[in-house]
């Protein structure tokens, strides 16, 4: 593999001050977390690459698409992201354990009244004759639905979430799709790992997510030029232009 092969940039930061700063997983650390406008101290322990995995299908590698970008998620897509985050907490929380959270909210006022709430909400929902009136008013229950079935509070859950990814201790977030691509088609031409072409700080989760992304990018844009991973006779040049290769074999 040629040096110049490797790709860099100036918005990655590899000082020695970043690198001593990501977290080496099953270590415990105790924290200042927030908790809904104050904040408390927990002991949480860093999940391995293999316990984010376990906690549900998500990557810490983000594909920007236009198409979707303004797009507002669907209920079920918020519910999936609700429950990947509640499974890192029941992982990673030490002390108070998520079990002791959670019985800790479920012993607030609040919770009894929205409960009561619900119930009053659903047999009314019965007698409601207009249509628009009707679905205001079962979009309302849902909401409450999501609120009880989510009790820890969401300040709280997105900071041990990101905590745990440490996307601020690492440079997945300066990642782009152009450095998925150039790495994608590298780890082609040398058989290697995409992640082992971008020089960054990375931890073990977000080096397997460059990888599976970068396969799926550089694919993508093979299938954009009508080419086939392995069995073409054409080369890729500046411009994103073709020609056939002198010995008909792909190169990169």
């Amino acid at each position: 593999m040629n040096k110049q092969d490797k790709i860099t940039t100036d918005k990655l930061d590899t000082r020695m001050e970043a690198i001593k700063g990501v977290l080496d997983a099953n270590t415990e650390h105790v924290i200042i977390a927030p908790w809904s406008g104050v904040s408390i101290p927990v002991t949480v322990v860093i999940l391995s690459s293999v316990s984010l995995n376990s906690c549900g299908e998500f990557s810490t590698v983000s594909l920007k698409d236009e198409a979707t970008d303004n797009v507002a998620p669907d209920i079920m897509a918020i519910l999936k992201i609700k429950n990947i985050h509640e499974n890192i907490l029941k992982l990673c929380l030490v002390s108070p354990t998520f079990e002791e959270l959670h019985s800790y909210v479920l012993g607030k006022d609040f919770v009894s009244i929205k409960k009561k709430e619900l119930h009053d909400l659903r047999e009314r929902l019965n007698e409601i004759e207009d249509d628009q009136d009707r679905k205001e008013v079962s979009d309302y229950i849902e909401r409450i639905n999501i609120m009880l079935s989510f009790l820890i509070p969401e300040d709280f859950m997105t900071y041990i979430v990101g905590y745990q990814l440490q996307n601020e201790r690492t440079d997945i977030d300066k990642v782009s799709r152009e450095m998925l691509l150039q790495a994608g088609l590298l780890a082609d031409k040398y058989k290697a790992r995409p992640s082992s072409f971008l020089n960054g700080v990375f931890i073990d989760k977000q080096l397997v997510d460059i990888d599976v992304a970068a396969t799926h990018v550089a694919n993508e844009y093979r299938s954009m030029q009508g080419i086939d991973k392995g069995t073409s006779k054409f080369k890729w040049i500046r411009g994103n232009r073709r020609k056939e290769s002198k010995n008909g074999k792909q190169k990169v």
